[in-house]
């Protein structure tokens, strides 16, 4: 495999067992090997909480988090002499 710019992205993956379902969320990077798509699981983030799957998702989609000036308010700076 080449090495080349790999890009990695989250998965959700759904199973059901019956009447249950259940929700994975992988880490994966995707390529090609002869010409058909492999997918390779980096790490499994399933147990930690959507907000934070969210931020990795868009971390790795290279999006902004939180976008400037949407969820939070200066409400005072120091001035350039308290520095």
């Amino acid at each position: 495999m080449a090495n080349e710019d790999v890009a990695m992205h989250v998965s959700k993956i759904v199973s059901r067992r019956g009447e249950k379902e259940y929700c994975s969320y992988l880490v994966r990077r995707s390529f090609r090997v002869n010409g058909k798509v492999k997918h390779e699981t980096i790490s499994n983030i399933s147990k930690l909480p959507l907000v934070a799957i969210e931020a990795v998702s868009l971390a790795l989609s290279k999006k902004s988090v939180v976008e400037a000036g949407s969820e939070f308010e200066i409400t005072s700076s120091p001035s350039s002499q308290d520095c």
